[in-house]
């Protein structure tokens, strides 16, 4: 108990001093963020891949070169966090803001594009702040989104136009709050969600077994933390059974993953840790990855038992495809944004900075051309490093130490550190992890 209560004093120390420091330096646009990669956005059918990074979104449609998205076209010119996005196997991009106050519009916390270029808010979710949205792999028209307003009534609703008009579900609840979200991506056809009530320590997990129009509701015992928020959310959602979930539970930096066989009807504890379990992914054979504190890869092959992959480069994002792991690697400590492998032994580097050719070609009065354009030059420079040729991106290839890496402190009054700003990311979008944003 005594060494319980210590983590998390000096957790509460550390989140208030890196909050301080980030909060009363200077107010960089995220252009000017210190470059690292959060999560990678990958669907089954291979054809897109997306790269959510501290200073905006990289997409590409065959892997050879990247346009770069400015998170400045979603939020306002001086937010402070990161959005997060979601995208299809056909080009259709969602972006949640997490923070409606800092939203390009402060009634709107998601937006829309198909080509980068403009970003419309859709029809549907006006005055929700949305703490997730996600595609189903089988049909990309459908999403569903899931709210987390602090007041009041909060709803899943769902789009069958690829998020372009939403409607809501028979889902609401009072007085909880929605964190997550996933669907399973291969024949379970299954989607679960996540619910928390924190101030009575109660947590609910549910299950659609036809694209989210019907839900099945569970109560899952919640752990106390002696008064620290707990909170629960869906991690994996297997592909074959769908009566399987593995769910993560904790304060932060005391993290438990839970598995369920019978459809939420009961869980077990499989894994633990004094830390947090930041991502998870499962491989077409069924094999279950994390990503935890210290950047570190953990997998298991049956889902029960948990190792850390030791020749892992260090990461704070996983997605899968057919046949790939991908990683979104510590630019910091490993000099490129991804990471690539077959297996749990072996990855090979990519850098999606050194393919990436600038925003998207739109016409003048787009929302790419008025917000991103002007960032770019300064980002191309920092990209290239000394301004010449070399397109590799310019970084300190020494590994992040513990300090930087659990508080997310300011290099003085100027820009962003790389952590501070994915710390930021959880923190603007309510202290959750990754859970819901990939295809």
């Amino acid at each position: 108990m005594y060494r319980a209560i210590n983590i998390h004093t000096l957790y509460g120390i550390a989140v208030v001093v890196s909050l301080y420091n980030f909060c009363h330096g200077k107010a960089w646009a995220h252009a000017n963020a210190g470059i690292d990669s959060i999560d990678v956005i990958r669907d089954r059918s291979g054809t897109r891949i997306g790269l959510e990074t501290t200073v905006g979104y990289l997409r590409s449609s065959d892997g050879e070169t990247y346009e770069w998205n400015c998170h400045e076209s979603v939020t306002q010119p001086d937010a402070l966090i990161t959005p997060r996005y979601a995208e299809n196997g056909e080009g259709v991009v969602l972006v949640v803001v997490g923070a409606l106050d800092q939203a390009r519009q402060q009634d709107e916390s998601v937006y829309r594009s198909m080509d980068g270029c403009n970003w419309k808010a859709p029809e549907g979710l006006t005055g929700h702040q949305v703490a997730e949205v996600a595609f189903d792999p089988k049909n990309g028209m459908n999403v569903i989104a899931a709210t987390a307003n602090d007041e009041g009534i909060n709803r899943v609703l769902r789009s069958v136009d690829g998020g372009e008009t939403w409607s809501e579900t028979e889902l609401e609840v009072e007085n909880r709050v929605f964190r997550s979200i996933r669907f399973s991506r291969g024949s379970a056809n299954t989607l679960w969600l996540t619910a928390v009530r924190y101030d009575t320590e109660e947590a609910w997990v549910y299950r659609s077994t036809d694209g989210g129009i019907s839900w099945s509701e569970h109560p899952i015992e919640v752990v106390s933390a002696d008064g620290l928020d707990v909170y629960v959310d869906v991690l994996v959602a297997d592909d074959e059974d769908p009566n399987t979930a593995w769910i993560v539970m904790g304060p932060y930096v005391d993290d438990r993953l839970l598995k369920t066989t019978d459809g939420g009807e009961t869980f077990t504890e499989v894994y633990a840790l004094d830390g947090d379990i930041i991502d998870g992914a499962q491989d077409v054979d069924g094999g279950v990855w994390l990503v935890t504190t210290g950047n570190y890869v953990v997998y298991s092959a049956d889902g029960d038992s948990f190792e850390r992959v030791d020749d892992a480069p260090l990461t704070i994002g996983i997605q899968t495809d057919g046949t790939q792991v991908f990683l979104a690697t510590r630019v910091p400590g490993e000099g490129t944004a991804m990471a690539v492998g077959t297996d749990a032994r072996s990855f090979e580097a990519v850098d999606p900075f050194g393919l990436t050719t600038g925003p998207p070609a739109c016409l003048p009065e787009s929302d790419s051309v008025l917000a991103c354009s002007p960032l770019w030059s300064d980002l191309a420079d920092m990209i290239e490093g000394d301004g010449g040729e070399d397109t590799a991106v310019e970084v300190d290839t020494a590994e992040p130490d513990a300090s930087e890496s659990a508080t997310g402190c300011c290099s003085g009054d100027t820009k962003h550190s790389s952590a501070g700003l994915v710390f930021l990311a959880l923190f603007g979008a309510g202290l959750r992890r990754k859970t819901g944003s990939k295809a």
